[in-house]
């Protein structure tokens, strides 16, 4: 049977397994043990209940074998009957486990939302532009999709919003804002795969006006997929790597310019590598669509969680 105290003894399969160290794990674990109790009395104190708050039935595991598995989960993207032989539990326990856990665990990790929050209450403090680049002195903003395939939809329409000409295959589709330092600053609701990179910014930027001080304030950097953002935010600081077109080849100048805007916008492909480093946010998707954000969000997490760690910045 798979427990927390036997895996901790092996720093180097619990990073393996759980996609965090044991140092990273113990201040994760503390955080979330007051919300599972606060949950769990919310839940026993309905008025419908009959038995008092301490009847029914206890958990078989600890908190910490369930946070490791619903690590577990994320990481290896195991079957729910697999992880159930793992921690000697039952397939619909392990399922209940995950659907408590899970939205829990976004709320303590440091999800695209939280950082974002925490950045643009930061930059509202700061009065001149010379403090904001003294406070953040790369500020640059990268911005790119990333597209996870999904399993083939039945109904037809469903199937056909989903295929992505691109993948070959049905996916879905999300927009991730990055720093120059490797942080997930935001992280769009996922779209069908269908949907165009550029259809995707425009329609996320409405929904999130929060977005405008951002851009205003940095130096955002994006692929050719994105033709036609420097008219939608012109007085933003775009650097737009250039498209050659028929009988226009690109000049070297142009050429050395897109080198070095890939040199910086390489950051985001590097950042979403480290999210799909969790197999949940890289296989075949299996769960269902109403989850599909939720896990992103907790991936995200996990990853800025690490990336902070190794900068050894607190977010």
């Amino acid at each position: 049977m798979l427990t927390y105290e036997k895996l901790s003894r092996r720093p180097a399969h619990f990073l393996r397994f759980s996609g965090l160290t044991v140092e990273q794990f113990d201040p994760v674990l503390s955080a979330l043990t007051p919300r599972i109790d606060a949950t769990r009395r919310e839940r026993l104190s309905r008025s419908s209940r009959q038995r008092v708050i301490g009847g029914g039935g206890k958990y078989r595991l600890a908190l910490s074998d369930r946070l490791l598995m619903t690590l577990c989960y994320h990481r290896l993207y195991l079957t729910q009957t697999l992880l159930g032989y793992l921690f000697d539990l039952d397939g619909s326990n392990v399922c209940r486990n995950l659907q408590e856990i899970t939205p829990l665990l976004r709320e303590v990790l440091p999800t695209p939302e939280r950082v974002l929050s925490k950045t643009l209450d930061t930059m509202k403090r700061i009065g001149t532009p010379e403090e904001l680049f003294e406070k953040f002195p790369d500020l640059k903003l990268i911005v790119d999709a990333t597209e996870q395939p999904v399993q083939r939809p039945k109904d037809k329409t469903k199937r056909n919003a989903h295929y992505s000409g691109r993948r070959k295959r049905p996916t879905k589709k999300r927009q991730v804002v990055v720093t120059s330092s490797g942080l997930v600053l935001d992280q769009s609701p996922s779209v069908p795969g269908r949907v165009h990179d550029w259809k995707l910014f425009q329609s996320h930027y409405d929904d999130m006006p929060r977005l405008g001080s951002l851009f205003g304030a940095a130096i955002t950097y994006v692929d050719s997929g994105y033709q036609g953002i420097e008219s939608f935010l012109p007085r933003c600081r775009i650097r737009l790597i250039q498209r050659a077109r028929r009988n226009r080849p690109l000049r070297d100048e142009q050429k050395r310019l897109n080198s070095l805007r890939s040199s910086h916008r390489i950051r985001v492909e590097h950042a979403i590598s480290r999210m799909k480093k969790y197999r949940i946010a890289a296989e075949i998707y299996r769960g269902r669509d109403g989850t599909y954000d939720t896990h992103m969000d907790v991936v995200a997490g996990l990853a800025n969680l690490r990336r902070a760690d190794s900068l050894s910045i607190t977010v």
